[in-house]
């Protein structure tokens, strides 16, 4: 993979974090829905979870999710009654082949 495309790649991961952090804060599950594959794989164990405590705020959310059906559900189910800002800069993206 020569530079421009790593860089291209590189971009191209920037928009997708960018999209999908603005997707959960804005609640707009048709963008959330063009973010992820229709495969998509979301770990959320540990999420959650007071790292002093152990104790996990939200239950149901301590499972991998398979598929995109699975994702939205979880999503809209989770941020029903939260308001969220993330605030996401300085990514640490390494290329390591042309597919990852």
């Amino acid at each position: 993979m020569d530079l421009l495309a790593k860089l291209d790649a590189i971009e191209g991961i920037k928009l997708a974090k960018a999209r999908h952090q603005r997707a959960v804060d804005t609640k707009d599950f048709d963008l959330l829905a063009r973010v992820f594959a229709d495969d998509v794989e979301i770990d959320c164990r540990g999420v959650t979870t007071d790292p002093v405590t152990g104790v996990s705020m939200s239950p149901g959310m301590e499972s991998v999710i398979h598929g995109i059906e699975d994702a939205l559900a979880l999503s809209r189910k989770a941020l029903a009654d939260v308001v969220s800002v993330h605030h996401v800069s300085t990514p640490e993206i390494e290329i390591t082949s042309p597919t990852t």
